[in-house]
């Protein structure tokens, strides 16, 4: 065999969860592996050494220390109508403050004037930059944008 079980699977075996088959491989692999036999041993020994150890028993006791704890009274229901009320309130101002602000963040201002003038195009019509040949052309109308 070449493929080695892993550790849960010595682990479950040693714990016998396995089934039948499965159980009846890892034994057969376990026969003949030196490498998984000392795994296997070694799980045991931890296993055992485990089962050694005092059972430990908590010296505080949180049942108990619960069950002396005074009992919350349920708040009557005209105190959740006003508590639902104001928490709807908060998220309503809270959803319109969001919605204003991400609203100014986002749009730009508005300008709704075209202004129009002549620019430069290149130079200027007189030598020695004289490059336009119709002063027209030189000039770009429209908007600066």
């Amino acid at each position: 065999m070449t493929e080695h079980p892993d550790i849960s699977e010595l682990s479950a075996h040693l714990d016998e969860e396995l089934d039948g088959a499965s159980t009846a491989h890892i034994s057969s692999h376990l026969l003949g592996c030196p490498r998984c036999q000392d795994q296997y041993r070694a799980l045991r020994e931890l296993s055992q050494d485990m089962q050694r150890l005092p059972a430990f028993e908590p010296e505080l006791n949180m049942t108990g220390l619960l069950d002396r704890l005074p009992q919350r009274q349920q708040p009557g229901t005209r105190h959740l109508r006003r508590q639902r009320l104001w928490s709807g309130m908060a998220a309503a101002a809270a959803l319109v403050l969001g919605l204003l602000i991400g609203n100014g963040l986002n749009s730009p201002a508005i300008d709704n004037r075209e202004p129009t003038f002549a620019a430069l195009a290149i130079l200027d019509s007189t030598p020695p930059g004289a490059l336009c040949r119709q002063p027209e052309l030189c000039y770009l109308k429209g908007n600066p944008r």
